[in-house]
């Protein structure tokens, strides 16, 4: 249960305290386990094209008898003779690297030595060790390990959603959801499910393959419908076509599962008759592809619990964390794989779960009543039917929304209403009363209404989640941020002092709030939750707020592509000036090069050099958050790719190149014609990387 550069680390750390006859067989075993048990079983799943697909399986053909698992358990050295063959024809593959052919051919004659009892030198256990970093490195493997759970992580965790709905299931919505989103994990998992089938078997796995003539009929229906993923429709044609029910344990169960969901129109089920023969089937190929994997389970139960402390408010607090960490323990998880698998399933809920209906935090079951408050206000108000509904959809409303409707529809409504127009704030004063929790009315906040709809002509995704409770109007925007917790906020002011609309943006993710800022340093500023127009001007009409929360928004939502520069806010901004003080920000990299250059020529400086630095003449920064820009403008640091401005590939010399890395923790300045030029560019993988050019 380790990744693969914890296992290389491990034989590091025993180099000179065991015999090297063990250090190059350990290494030997390691390259063998990861090429059997790894890279051939899913060397087709990154193949994306039925051409690709046809001729590996060409290759297949040609290697014969010999490519099959028992080989692989007794004779795991044929595999590099296999995978020599395969660097021709695939290049591009995200396994393939050339230069690695050596690394293997020396890992290899070592490994035999070792287990024909030949003696191993110092300097050929030394090759060896050295052989398996570049192997895993160049394969880019580092933080991958044997399978932990035979299927992606965020296919369990939507399917134990569904099962969880399943058993609570009260309501039409209830089954609703779980048909909706059974419809849509099913074919996934199916996929998943022929992909491993297809594979040559990992030596200590159970399950049956595909025989040639199946793999013949699969490629021949991928050749067939144009592409490799298959549509339920066509899942259900390869499962009967092929025969593959035999390969099962519950062949016949999964068979009647699947003549139930194919019998019926998706519209026309609606009870827990018509969804269990899908909670059927997902358990039997969940069962099927993790049923020899002893440690599977626990892992899932470990999804399970991160799943459950992070939906709650999308994020994991450190006690929630400890706690974590103590479950891990006790299932028998390693710290250290802990420390991957953790923010491995944070990433898989945040990229695949937001289309799930039953996968959704504790919390929103509690928030029902408040969500019907909202949208009971909303009908009395006169907003459109069609509106409503939308809403009540985005906010996973789980009542009966045209009862609701016509329960609360004032008697004259008519199904489009128009919102009051107010042009000047001085001319219409803004009326917010907001109510008490016991009170389920709420007078119209005219302002609001018209800043709402003009919200959702401009963005159809955003979901509103607060309206007519208090001067704040809170819009969540899924393609800014993905955490349901962040908002646009639109704060319509009405006091003694002031009236008028600010604009922001709510998240408590400081580091993605101070790269905002850093990349639009001149247009926007961190406020204590959040980021807002530089200046926090007041506008004086919605279409001024409007006009410019459409350029704010835009910068929001600026991954750092190629596009044209948007308007600066400042220019939209309404005729309360933005204060003097805020003046011209300085970016942090331009903070970076001056901190460098006030130290002298060829001065190696510590992180703490430049940070006690910028902050003596700029103004104090958290650590963690300056940690970032000096990664950021470190060309030779891997990671500087997460952060911006290096969020996508360049060959040119930026200006935030300004620093170089000597050792950890340890920089010069960047002096291209003596450290070389830095390029930031797509692997096999389609990871982004450094390179030196």
């Amino acid at each position: 249960m380790k990744t693969y550069k914890t296992e290389m680390n491990d034989i590091k750390k025993s180099f000179g305290m065991i015999s090297e006859t063990k250090i190059a067989r350990d290494c030997g075993m390691l390259i063998e386990r990861i090429i059997t048990g790894n890279i051939f079983p899913n060397f087709h799943i990154y193949l994306k094209t039925p051409e690709e697909r046809k001729t590996f399986l060409e290759i297949e053909k040609k290697w014969g008898a010999d490519y099959n698992p028992d080989t692989l358990k007794v004779k795991p050295g044929k595999a590099i003779g296999w995978y020599r063959d395969l660097v021709s024809v695939f290049p591009d593959h995200v396994r393939i690297s050339p230069k690695i052919l050596t690394d293997l051919n020396t890992v290899k004659g070592n490994r035999n030595d070792a287990v024909h009892n030949r003696p191993v030198s110092e300097s050929q256990a030394h090759h060896s060790l050295l052989s398996t970093i570049n192997i895993i490195t160049a394969l880019n493997m580092l933080d991958e390990s044997d399978d932990l759970t035979g299927i992606p992580i965020h296919i369990y965790l939507v399917f134990s959603s569904i099962e969880e709905k399943y058993r609570d299931a009260k309501t039409d919505a209830d089954i609703s959801k779980i048909i909706s989103d059974s419809n849509i994990l099913l074919p996934q998992l199916m996929n998943v499910t022929i992909d491993k089938l297809y594979g040559i078997r990992p030596p200590e796995r159970t399950w049956k393959s595909f025989d040639i003539k199946q793999k013949e009929d699969l490629v021949e229906i991928f050749i067939k419908n144009g592409h490799c993923e298959l549509d339920l429709e066509a899942c259900f044609e390869v499962f009967n076509e092929l025969g593959l029910f035999s390969l099962f344990y519950d062949g016949m169960k999964l068979q009647t599962a699947f003549e139930h969901i194919s019998s019926t129109e998706i519209n026309d089920k609606r009870t827990k008759f018509d969804a269990i023969p899908y909670i059927n089937a997902m358990e039997i190929l969940i069962e099927q592809l993790s049923r020899d994997l002893d440690h599977a389970n626990n892992f899932f139960k470990l999804a399970d619990s991160i799943k459950r402390n992070y939906l709650n408010d999308m994020q994991i607090s450190e006690q929630e964390d400890f706690a974590l960490r103590e479950n891990a323990r006790t299932l028998g998880i390693d710290q250290e794989t802990y420390s991957v698998f953790k923010p491995n399933v944070v990433k898989e809920i945040e990229e695949h779960l937001i289309k799930y209906k039953t996968l959704e935090s504790e919390s929103s079951h509690n928030d029902d009543p408040e969500v019907e408050k909202n949208l009971i206000n909303m009908i009395k108000l006169g907003i459109p039917f069609e509106a409503v509904k939308l809403y009540a959809s985005q906010l996973d409303y789980s009542g009966n929304i045209e009862t609701l409707f016509s329960k609360h529809s004032p008697s004259d409504s008519q199904r489009t209403v128009d919102a009051p127009k107010t042009d000047k704030l001085q001319d219409r004063p803004i009326s917010v009363q907001p109510s008490s929790s016991s009170d389920s009315t709420l007078e119209e906040n005219p302002l609001q209404t018209q800043l709402m709809n003009e919200f959702i002509k401009l963005y159809p995704n955003a979901v509103v989640k607060k309206i007519h409770k208090d001067p704040m109007l809170d819009i969540h925007m899924p393609d800014i941020h993905p955490k349901r917790g962040t908002h646009i906020y639109i704060n319509t002011i009405d006091t003694s002092r002031a009236k008028g609309i600010r604009v922001g943006f709510y998240c408590r993710d400081k580091e993605w709030c101070s790269d905002q800022v850093e990349r639009n340093p001149e247009n926007m500023e961190v406020y204590g939750m959040g980021v807002r127009i530089i200046g926090n001007p007041l506008f004086n009409s919605v279409d001024e707020a409007i006009d410019s929360a459409k350029i704010f928004i835009g910068l929001l939502l600026d991954n750092g592509d190629d596009k044209p520069a948007p308007q600066p806010v400042s220019t939209m901004t309404s005729s309360q000036n933005t204060p003097a003080s805020q003046g011209k920000k300085v970016p942090a990299y331009e903070k970076i090069r001056k901190a460098m250059e006030s130290f002298g020529e060829g001065y190696i400086a510590s992180y703490g050099d430049i940070m006690d630095y910028c902050n003596r003449e700029y103004g104090e920064t958290k650590k963690s958050t300056f940690r970032t820009y000096i990664i950021s403008c470190t060309v030779n640091h891997d990671t500087r790719v997460h952060y911006h401005p290096n969020k996508k590939p360049r060959t040119e010399i930026a200006d935030s190149d300004v620093l170089y890395q000597i050792e950890k923790g340890k920089v010069v300045l960047y002096e291209p014609e003596k450290h070389g030029k830095w390029i930031i560019r797509y692997n096999e993988d389609h990871k982004l990387i450094i390179e030196k050019e």
